[in-house]
């Protein structure tokens, strides 16, 4: 059990981030094979087979087709993403560092109720981002812990979405501001990473299948394999805050937050 020392006085953003980091150096070795194994690969896969099935029917597909063929090959990668995060996220509750099958087996109950939140939430912030950006920004912030709620306290798929919304009421702001700290630094990374091979100074083209777009599929799935735990433990630990906060969780450990 990782254990963090909590208060009860405010939403103090540097002790969501400290348990953030706390959380990312338990169990390192399992839960880095398996970000590889459920994050990265598949990113890398899929994303090749999708700009492999658009430059080889380029003339039949357009641009609504594009974005749907796009959509269906993500369902994986999302499916086995959700595998991953219900799995680490009970691992915080339970520790299994002997075995990666006992980790899964662990995450196996919650891993439909979590896929289908991230449908639904994927498809609510989109349409919220198509309307006007904002609202799907505030859907975003809003429906951020979520999962934490879904995997610990089992409120099943739109129970943890009510659960969320009530748990982050008041904090908001706080919240968006930790998410845009994540969001630059992500950029960051992705730069230093894009930089050496000179991609982002201009559009790939997705109709045709380049060593350009290969690679940045490729880099996709290296930075997946970072950024899905970062991003999975920070909800976490943000959740577990709220709970401090709103209903005076005990302090003496991040187990009290998940009973």
């Amino acid at each position: 059990m990782v254990a963090i020392e909590l208060d009860r006085d405010h939403f103090d953003k540097a002790r969501v981030l400290h348990r953030t980091i706390t959380y990312l150096r338990s169990n390192i070795l399992n839960r880095t094979i398996l970000a590889i194994l459920l994050a990265g690969l598949p990113g890398v896969v899929f994303g090749l087979l999708r700009a492999i099935t658009i430059s080889h029917n380029s003339s039949q597909i357009n641009g609504v087709g594009a974005l749907l063929l796009k959509f269906v090959f993500s369902l994986i990668p999302t499916f086995l993403a959700s595998v991953f995060q219900a799995a680490i996220i009970k691992n915080l509750i339970e520790p299994r560092t002997d075995s990666i099958w006992k980790m899964l087996s662990d995450g196996f109950p919650y891993v439909l109720p979590v896929f289908g939140l991230a449908i639904l939430l994927q498809i609510a912030i989109g349409f919220g981002l198509i309307l006007l950006i904002v609202p799907g920004v505030i859907f975003a912030i809003k429906w951020s812990v979520s999962t934490p709620a879904l995997v610990i306290e089992d409120t099943g798929v739109f129970g943890s979405a009510s659960r969320s919304a009530d748990l982050t009421k008041g904090f908001r702001w706080e919240i968006f501001l930790l998410f845009l700290i994540y969001g630059l630094g992500s950029a960051v990374i992705y730069a230093v990473f894009l930089a050496p091979f000179g991609f982002g100074l201009k559009p790939m083209r997705e109709d045709v299948l380049t060593p350009a777009l290969v690679m940045n599929d490729i880099i996709d799935g290296v930075l997946a394999t970072i950024f899905t735990p970062i991003s999975t433990y920070l909800a976490v630990s943000i959740y577990a805050e709220l709970r401090t906060i709103k209903e005076g969780v005990g302090s003496s450990g991040v187990a009290q937050v998940f009973d």
